[in-house]
C-alpha cells in the first residue's frame, strides 16, 4: 500500500469514516422509523378508539332523541287531555259553588220569609196586648162602676 500516495489514505479513511457515520444514521433513521411506526399505531389505536367512542356517542343520541320524541308524543297525547281534565273539574267546581250559592240564596229567603213572619207575629201580638190592655181597663172601669151601682 506503499506505492498509493497518502492522500489516497485520507480518503479512504474518511471514505470508510462516512461509512460508519452512514450506518450509524441509517440506525438512527431506523430507529426514527419504528418509533414513527409505533406512533402511527399508537394513534391509529386512539382513533380507532375515539371513532368507537364517537359511535358510541352517536348511538346515545340516537336514543336520546327517540326518548325525547316519544316524551314529545305523550306530551302532545297528555296535555289535551290534561286540560280537558282540568275543565272539567273546574266545570264541576263552579257547578258546587252555583248550587252552594242557590242554598245561600233559598236559605237566606227562608230566613227573610221567617223574620218577616215573627216581625208579624209580634206586630200582630202587640195588637192583641193594646188591644188586652184596653179590654183590661174597660173591665176595670166596668167592674168599679158595678161596684159603685150595688153600693159599695
Amino acid at each position: 500500500m506503499s506505492d498509493r500516495p497518502a492522500w489516497v489514505g485520507e480518503i479512504m479513511t474518511g471514505i470508510s469514516e462516512l461509512r460508519g457515520e452512514v450506518a450509524q444514521l441509517r440506525g438512527e433513521v431506523t430507529g426514527v422509523r419504528d418509533a414513527v411506526a409505533a406512533l402511527e399505531a399508537r394513534l391509529d389505536a386512539e382513533l380507532a378508539g375515539i371513532r368507537s367512542d364517537l359511535a358510541s356517542v352517536r348511538d346515545d343520541l340516537d336514543h336520546l332523541r327517540a326518548d325525547i320524541d316519544q316524551l314529545r308524543d305523550r306530551f302532545d297525547v297528555g296535555l289535551p287531555r290534561l286540560r280537558g281534565d282540568l275543565m272539567d273539574r273546574i266545570d264541576r267546581l263552579q257547578d258546587k259553588i252555583s248550587a252552594h250559592h242557590s242554598d245561600i240564596a233559598v236559605n237566606f229567603a227562608s230566613s227573610d220569609r221567617a223574620m218577616k213572619l215573627v216581625r208579624s207575629q209580634r206586630e200582630e201580638i202587640a195588637g192583641i196586648e193594646e188591644q188586652l190592655a184596653a179590654l183590661t181597663r174597660l173591665v176595670h172601669h166596668l167592674q168599679g162602676e158595678i161596684h159603685s151601682l150595688r153600693g159599695g
